[in-house]
């Protein structure tokens, strides 16, 4: 079945959406405008340690949709800090409420799976094109497109990376959205293929990216590595946390570098 159609907006609005979530508080819509540039990310850790670096302040006028929406500075130009739930479906829904009231450029701070016996936990993998085993992305490309960030923001990304000294892989990544159904058989068919790492979201979120016209770049961090035979989990080993830690601590700098490059203006339609 053909899922895609090529009607820019659905019956179901994100402004409207989100007006109803907080309408209730008193909230006006002018109350929940956003700065342009947006990071995100999947994990608790992260956002904690994203919200002490950057000094985010919850945003009062988000808290009936989304209680983890932080609002931060760098040389005095916001920014939004928040956090997605797991998987393509639920990330492509907060992603196009943040677009529908103002960010026109965001950056995902993922975890994935390596299946590359040279890609190694905690280090960083830049998707470049991505394998869609997911299911939203096909409501917002057709089945043939290519799902890809933006690519002058991923040469600034990668070029950031490289300067800092934190080594990176970009290349060819798979999105799943069965956790439990990444077998040997297709774990073994993608390494030979090149794919480096697989996740849950970013094919979605690129393709989301594309259909509304905003600046979208994926980071994962290797939490988990697949061999041909087994699974060794580190979601909470030494390696990923310092490097976390240490992307973390120095990401406000290139943060402040990317607010001054100009965004595209493309808006959605109420």
């Amino acid at each position: 079945m053909d899922f895609f159609d090529p009607d820019r907006e659905g019956i179901v609005r994100a402004k409207e959406m989100v007006k109803r979530f907080t309408a209730s508080r008193g909230v006006r819509e002018s109350d929940l405008s956003l700065p342009s540039l947006a990071i995100v990310t999947f994990s608790r850790r992260v956002l904690e340690g994203l919200v002490r670096v950057f000094g985010g302040i919850k945003s009062g006028p988000w808290l009936g949709r989304n209680p983890n929406l932080f609002l931060a500075a760098v040389d005095e130009r916001s920014l939004v800090l928040t956090k997605s739930p797991l998987g393509a479906p639920i990330a492509a829904i907060l992603l196009e409420e943040l677009v529908a009231f103002g960010v026109r450029r965001a950056v995902f701070l993922g975890h994935c799976g390596s299946i590359q016996d040279d890609v190694g936990l905690g280090e960083i993998v830049l998707p470049a094109q991505v394998v869609r085993e997911d299911g939203t992305s096909y409501h917002y490309l057709p089945g043939g497109a290519e799902c890809k960030p933006d690519s002058r923001l991923l040469d600034r990304l990668q070029q950031w990376l490289q300067q800092t000294g934190i080594p990176a892989r970009r290349g060819r990544t798979w999105t799943t959205d069965a956790l439990y159904r990444e077998t040997q058989g297709k774990i073994e068919r993608y390494r030979s293929e090149g794919v480096l790492a697989v996740d849950m979201e970013v094919s979605g979120l690129f393709a989301v990216g594309a259909a509304r016209m905003v600046e979208i770049v994926a980071l994962l961090l290797v939490s988990d590595q697949f061999s041909s035979d087994a699974w060794t989990a580190g979601f909470f080993h030494p390696l990923l946390v310092e490097r976390e830690r240490q992307l973390i601590e120095l990401l406000p700098a290139w943060i402040g570098e990317e607010l001054k490059h100009p965004v595209c203006d493309t808006s959605m339609e109420d």
